[in-house]
């Protein structure tokens, strides 16, 4: 079995995008077996330097997570032949997030909240646009899914 990792790039700013079986992406990932001669394989790599950080808050009067809260923002390529390319990062104690080395593009970005003793939260899905080497600030606030339906 082969496993490509470019998770841990020396390049900053190189991301793994897809896999490309004779033009065909492969969702799924391909299975290699021993001996094979494989041809038509092409990995695709992006390449982003953009910077979307942000901030965190809650509903009412809290202003800060539960204890053992841990709070994940993900950012999802949308649109263009990269849709599948996703980057996320955990906030900190203080709810502030960045992600680093995105692609210049379109992006929904939502945030969770999960933890012992405390209800899931969610973000409403928020749509970002990021320019080649740009630095987005925006502000995310985690509520229960029951209430963000509203």
């Amino acid at each position: 079995m082969l496993r490509l990792d470019v998770s841990t790039s020396e390049v900053k700013g190189l991301a793994f995008s897809r896999v490309e079986v004779n033009g065909a992406e492969q969702r799924d990932g391909i299975t290699i077996t021993e001996g094979a001669q494989v041809s038509g394989v092409r990995v695709v790599l992006v390449y982003g330097n953009a910077t979307l950080r942000g901030q965190l808050s809650f509903p009412g009067s809290v202003s800060t997570p539960p204890a053992g809260v841990r709070m994940v923002v993900v950012a999802r390529r949308v649109g263009g032949s990269d849709s599948r390319f996703t980057k996320g990062a955990e906030a900190d104690a203080r709810g502030r997030f960045q992600l680093e080395g995105l692609p210049a593009g379109e992006y929904e970005v939502q945030a969770r909240s999960f933890g012992p003793n405390s209800p899931p939260l969610m973000s409403e899905l928020m749509r970002v646009s990021v320019n080649e080497s740009g630095d987005v600030t925006i502000n995310l606030t985690l509520a229960p899914p029951e209430v963000r339906q509203q």
